[in-house]
C-alpha cells in the first residue's frame, strides 16, 4: 500500500465519474494563500486532492500504519456570483453538485489492500479571501487505513541529480508550474534554475 496507490485511484475515480464537466481534476499543490487562490480561478469548476497525513492508531504496533487523511477540494467561479457558483447553470457545473457526486463516489472506494476511503465530513471554505477571488469552495474529508510497505521500489536508481526552478517573487500561476514541470516554458519562465550533478559513488 502506498499513498501514490491511492492518489491515483481517487483522481482516476473523480476523472471517470466528472469528464468534461469540470475544467482541472488534480492535486492540491500547497496551503489556501492568496497566490493559489487567484491561480483557482484559472482552474474552477475543479476537483483538487490533498494527502494530509495521518495518525498511528496503534502506536506499539510491529508494522507501520496511519488512519490516513484525504481532502477532495471542488471549487467554482461563476461570474454570476455566489448563487450561480453553489447551484450552476445550463454552462456551468455547481459545487453542490460537485459535492454530492465527490461524497456518493468517493466513499467506501477500495482504493488499495488496506482499506476503503469513509466519508468524515464536509466542510465550506469560504472566507473572505475566497469570496474576494470569486470563488466558492468545499471540502470533503475522507480517512482510510493504510499500511506502509518499508522497502524501497525494485530497480529504483541512485539519487544523482539535483534540479529546482524558481520565481521569485511567485507571480506566475499554477498552469505556469504545472507547465515547468513538464520543460514547457511557452508562457512563463523560472527567475532561476539550478541543477547540480551529485558525485557517484564507487
Amino acid at each position: 500500500m502506498t499513498v501514490a496507490t491511492t492518489e491515483a485511484a481517487v483522481l482516476a475515480k473523480v476523472r471517470s465519474v466528472f469528464g468534461n464537466r469540470v475544467r482541472t481534476v488534480g492535486v492540491l499543490p500547497g496551503e489556501f494563500s492568496d497566490e493559489l487562490l487567484r491561480s483557482m480561478l484559472t482552474l474552477a469548476p475543479f476537483v483538487l486532492l490533498h494527502f494530509n497525513g495521518g495518525t498511528n492508531p496503534r502506536p506499539g504496533a510491529q508494522t507501520a500504519g496511519i488512519n490516513a487523511q484525504w481532502e477532495v477540494y471542488v471549487g467554482t467561479a461563476h461570474a454570476s456570483g455566489p448563487d450561480a457558483r453553489r447551484l450552476g447553470d445550463a454552462l456551468q457545473i455547481g459545487t453542490y453538485e460537485m459535492l454530492q457526486l465527490v461524497c456518493a463516489n468517493l466513499h467506501n472506494l477500495d482504493a488499495g489492500d488496506d482499506g476503503s476511503l469513509q466519508l468524515q465530513r464536509v466542510e465550506n471554505l469560504f472566507t473572505g479571501a475566497v469570496d474576494r477571488q470569486g470563488l466558492t469552495v468545499y471540502g470533503a474529508i475522507f480517512s482510510q487505513p493504510m499500511q506502509f510497505d518499508l522497502t524501497l521500489p525494485q530497480g529504483l536508481d541512485d539519487f544523482e541529480t539535483f534540479h529546482a526552478q524558481y520565481d521569485v517573487p511567485p507571480h506566475s500561476t499554477l498552469t505556469d508550474h504545472q507547465a515547468w514541470l513538464a520543460a514547457n516554458y511557452a508562457t512563463s519562465r523560472p527567475d532561476a534554475q539550478d541543477t547540480v550533478q551529485l558525485p557517484v559513488q564507487p
